[in-house]
């Protein structure tokens, strides 16, 4: 399957990644280069969006853990936003579920705060929106 990556600036030394797709034998070579050219260019501090990302391989978590110990050698940090179930529970399998970010880990002074934040204010607006199921019609 296909991985798709698009970058985004967060400011000065701040990329947040956005996937779509999976990180596999076919695809994590590319998205391995990728980060490693941003932090090639000034990035210190990583948010990967996983909202869209279907499925993780070995080959997948070796590129986050490369990242994440190449970042805290040069104080910096990275984090997973919003992984699915499926990749969850690959991350809680490998006992490194703390990649995941969340509003209640995540510090207000991070570059990604405004963005995790919206986020998990649109999901909360969209669990108020769902109707509740309809209930049986009572039989008199």
């Amino acid at each position: 399957m296909e991985l798709q990556i698009r970058i985004e600036s967060c400011g000065p030394g701040a990329s947040l990644v956005h996937l779509k797709g999976s990180i596999d034998s076919a695809t994590y070579e590319e998205f391995r280069d990728r980060l490693l050219n941003l932090l090639d260019h000034g990035t210190r501090h990583l948010l990967i969006e996983m909202t869209e990302v279907k499925y993780i391989s070995s080959s997948g978590l070796g590129v986050f853990f490369e990242i994440q110990k190449k970042l805290g050698k040069e104080g910096g940090s990275f984090a997973l936003y919003n992984p699915q179930l499926s990749v969850h529970r690959v991350l809680e399998i490998v006992k490194s579920e703390d990649l995941a970010m969340t509003m209640d880990n995540l510090d207000p002074e991070s570059p990604f705060f405004d963005y995790v934040r919206s986020k998990e204010l649109e999901k909360a607006k969209q669990q108020e929106l769902k109707p509740e199921p309809a209930k049986g019609k009572n039989k008199t």
